[in-house]
Parts: structure tokens; C-alpha cells; sequence
């Protein structure tokens, strides 16, 4: 059967969840793969059985979802649970998009040419990383979470199909290790800042990418059970499992705004929640492992509205500009001594 995809907006004078909702997220086609690429239009959301791509159009319109599927060359039959977690690359004037897809049964992260519709490789060698689970990528950055426990992140630098291994974040100081006990990881839009939330827990832990220091005092999203986060263009965002509703946090490190709110039956047969946000600041809840999406205005998206468009396309040029820069400078940067043995 044809899986079918919705998008919703969040009316806050009409909490109750449609009906087409509660219909068609019980479809368990999907797995928590999503991911988006503005730059160049589209989006992805990955499917289990049988494992494809799903790709889908930006900018979001309210009602189905059109879209698309193929299966890669040297795709597996199927994901288990928790796997096909996914990521877009930057593209570049000279570089197609790329698509990460992890996994974590194989210990593998596929990489994958948007434009060709075909695997080119992996990201690196199999078994490198031990049972790879969350993906994000921003720039020349690219994070995976990883090992038996969940609670460490590998950073790679590079672009494209091409990524190098740096270093890799221990997070697992605070509490006992949970089987992927990571349950979202985001880079800012610059590709300065990592961001993570763990399973059962509130704060949100962000360190330095360069250097790979915990910046302090950790955030804390006390709103309903957070489990994703993603950064946009002058925040940091949180969806919770409990409500529809966004946690913004800014520069300071304080919480800007609660978008959203108490939303009747969402929380139907345990959804987990995942996070994107749009270049327009628009914030995209998607319940998983359902197909439906909720559209969320948030500060960013206030602001953006309340400048020109002339200012709206130069800072996009802007951002897009430093993108091409840090992917030129990481591509012909020598690449690092790897240690021998698999991480984990």
C-alpha cells in the first residue's frame, strides 16, 4: 500500500488533532530518518520496509504531501528499529547535495548523490564507528552519535562525499549509559556550535566544534519530555513529546519563547518527536514513526517576516556564501592520521 504523507499548521484556537492525522500517522512505514535541504529544495524522509528514500519539495504547503521514492544501488532490504537515521550535506556551486543515511546494525553511514539518485560510498570504512545512530551535518561539519551505549559523538570535517575523522565527544559523565541514549544531536547553522539531548533527561548539552569543549551552563527544556533539537538562523529549538510545541533559546542562553501548545491525542501510541527548521524560521514537528509534519511559527520566523526581502536573500547569500568557504578550505585540507582499531 502507498504510504501518504500530511502537512499540518498549528492553529493554537483549534488544538484538536484532524482526523487525516490520526489516520494516517499510524502508518509505521517510516523510520526516523529526516532530514531537509533548503538550499536546494527538498526534503527526505527515509522508509523501513522496504528501505527508500522518500523525497518531498520545500517550501511546505498545508494538505498531502506529494513526493517521491527510489531505492540505491547496495540499499539493505530493510531498517530495524532506530536505524535510517539521516542528514543533507551543504551543497556547493561545484558539489551536488548529499545524503547521510546511518546504519547502525552494520556500522556503516551511507552517503548518498541526491542529483543521481545513487550510493557513492560510505562515509567511512564499515566498522570504523561501532553501531552509528544520530547524523546532522551543517558546512564542513558532520556529527554521528555512536557505540553500544549511545553517548558518544565523532566529529568529521569535509564536504560533500569526503569526510575526515577528528575527534570524538564523550558524553557520558553524567548518568548511567542507556542504549542509544542520544536521542537528538544538531549543528548550528554555521557549523560552530553541537547541541544534544539524551534520553529521560532536560538539559540540552552544547559544545564547541572546534575544540570540543562543553560550553556552560547547559539549557534546560522543562516542557513536556524533550527529545529533538535543531538550531535556526539566532536560536536554539526544542520539541517536546508531551505537547506540539517548540522551546526557543537564544544567544544568552536564556529561553526566548514557547511556540505552540497543548495538542489533544498528539501524543497517540508513544510518537517520539523530531525538529527541522525551514530558512524562513518556520519550525517542522514530525512524529515519528508516523509520515505527518507540523508546521510552527516561531521568534525566528517573526523576525525574518518583519525584514525585507531584499535582507532576507542577503543574509541566505551570506550563509550559503561561508557554507562554499568552509567546504573549499576543509576539501583541501590535509587529511589526519587515523588511529588504528574501531571507536566504541
Amino acid at each position: 500500500m502507498q504510504p501518504r504523507c500530511w502537512i499540518h499548521t498549528w492553529d493554537p484556537t483549534a488544538p484538536k488533532v484532524p482526523r487525516s492525522w490520526l489516520k494516517h500517522n499510524l502508518e509505521m512505514d517510516f523510520s526516523s530518518g529526516f532530514a531537509l535541504c533548503p538550499a536546494r529544495g527538498f526534503g527526505v524522509l527515509i522508509r523501513t520496509t522496504p528501505a527508500t528514500v522518500v523525497q518531498f519539495d520545500l517550501p511546505l504547503v498545508p494538505g498531502e504531501l506529494p513526493f517521491s521514492e527510489f531505492v540505491p544501488a547496495g540499499f539493505p532490504p530493510r531498517f530495524q528499529n532506530a536505524e535510517g537515521l539521516a542528514a543533507c550535506t551543504a551543497p556547493t556551486a561545484a558539489l551536488d547535495p548529499f545524503l547521510l543515511v546511518t546504519h547502525c546494525s552494520e556500522d556503516r553511514v551511507y552517503i548518498i548523490n541526491m542529483t543521481t539518485k545513487k550510493q557513492v560510498g560510505d562515509m567511512f570504512p564499515p566498522g570504523f564507528l561501532k553501531r552509528p545512530n544520530h547524523v546532522t551535518s551543517q558546512g564542513c561539519w558532520t556529527a554521528v552519535s555512536f557505540g553500544i551505549g549511545g553517548y558518544k559523538i565523532a566529529l568529521f570535517r569535509g564536504s560533500g562525499q569526503v569526510w575526515h575523522y577528528q575527534r570524538t565527544l564523550d558524553t557520558s559523565h553524567e548518568s548511567t549509559v542507556e542504549y542509544h541514549s542520544i536521542t537528538s544531536i544538531a549543528l548550528d547553522t554555521r557549523g560552530n556550535h553541537l547541541a544534544m539531548l539524551r534520553r529521560g533527561g532536560t538539559e540540552v548539552r552544547r559544545f564547541d566544534v572546534e575544540t570540543g569543549r562543553e560550553l556552560l551552563p547547559p539549557l534546560v527544556a522543562d516542557l513536556g519530555h524533550p527529545v529533538g533539537c535543531a538550531y535556526g538562523e539566532n536560536s536554539l529549538m526544542v520539541a517536546c513529546r508531551s505537547v506540539v510545541a517548540v522551546q526557543e533559546f537564544g544567544e544568552e542562553a536564556t529561553l526566548v519563547k514557547t511556540s505552540g501548545g497543548d495538542g489533544d491525542r498528539f501524543t497517540i501510541a508513544g510518537f517520539k518527536r523530531q525538529i527541522q527548521v525551514l530558512h524562513t524560521g518556520e519550525a517542522i514537528i514530525r512524529a515519528f514513526p508516523g509520515s505527518s509534519m507540523w508546521l510552527l511559527e516561531t521568534n525566528d520566523t517573526v523576525r525574518m517576516n518583519s525584514m525585507s526581502p531584499l535582507r532576507v536573500a542577503w543574509i541566505e547569500a551570506v550563509v550559503l556564501a561561508g557554507f562554499q568557504r568552509a567546504a573549499r578550505r576543509a576539501a583541501a585540507a590535509p587529511t589526519p592520521k587515523r588511529r588504528r582499531g574501531r571507536r566504541g
